[in-house]
């Protein structure tokens, strides 16, 4: 009979081939019903309060322990972490990584310019 194939697989398509279509299908589906949150969604209102935590809530101090830096921990709320907050940690390894890594990228001025020198050929319908 024309038309009939022997078997339930159509030529050129193996199990495998099937259940791979069958996989990236559902998987399809998983991510549009993701999608689902709807027209009347309002993002819940920000915690009450200038910090993380409600004023007068913040958690004792650790208990000290013998040893190299073994004191109490605590909290401190007025305190500034300074603009190099890694040197805090006393490892020359991460501050030798970090300067290394300050010196072998661009200031943001830099990166802009070349970003506006990147993408100027092609507002102007040309190839960068």
């Amino acid at each position: 009979m024309k038309g009939r194939h022997e078997g339930s697989v159509r030529p050129g398509r193996t199990p495998m081939k099937r259940s791979r279509c069958l996989a990236f299908a559902v998987l399809g589906l998983f991510a549009l019903s993701s999608c689902a949150v709807g027209p009347n969604y309002r993002a819940p209102p920000p915690p009450p309060g200038p910090g993380f935590v409600p004023e007068g809530t913040l958690a004792a101090p650790t208990t000290a322990s013998s040893g190299v830096g073994g004191e109490a921990q605590h909290f401190v709320e007025t305190l500034d972490i300074p603009g190099q907050w890694w040197t805090l940690f006393q490892s020359s390894d991460l501050n030798d990584l970090i300067a290394q890594a300050l010196a072998h990228n661009p200031t943001l001025e830099a990166a802009q310019a070349h970003f506006a020198r990147r993408t100027r050929p092609l507002w102007q319908g040309a190839a960068p």
